[in-house]
């Protein structure tokens, strides 16, 4: 019994110290996890650069992918990134001012409506893949 109640007050001091530490470091300043950073910036181009289908496969019926390629600058940078989204669609003119993050291979960026919209990255340069 007494070894009982000895292991019971060690679960629960363990416990307590775990839960402690993990306050501790959720309630420590700086970036949290999962924040994005923001910057201002422009789209600079826009074109429509792949047509074609998906190869067929019995599960799904062949759909005609359409590929758009955006260039986006801002913060001494510029980015190379493509979706399936139509620009006019997204709210999106050349020279329009946005925000963009960047997180891996993902561009996201911010319309002037306040819609996100997720873009592949391809790569970073300086101006080298935007015609």
């Amino acid at each position: 019994m007494r070894r009982y109640k000895l292991m019971k007050k060690r679960i629960a001091a363990v416990i307590i110290l775990a839960s402690a530490f993990s306050l501790a470091i959720a309630a420590q300043p700086g970036k949290k996890p999962g924040a994005r950073r923001w910057y201002s910036g422009s789209v600079i181009a826009a074109s429509l650069t792949g047509y074609g289908s998906r190869p067929n496969d019995p599960k799904r019926r062949p759909k005609n992918d359409v590929w758009w390629t955006y260039c986006v600058s801002g913060e001494g940078q510029t980015h190379t990134a493509v979706s399936r989204t139509n620009p006019s669609k997204a709210g999106l003119t050349i020279n329009s001012l946005i925000e963009f993050s960047i997180d891996k291979d993902r561009l996201y960026i911010l319309n002037h409506r306040g819609e996100r919209y997720t873009l592949r990255r391809l790569n970073q340069d300086n101006q080298a893949g935007c015609r």
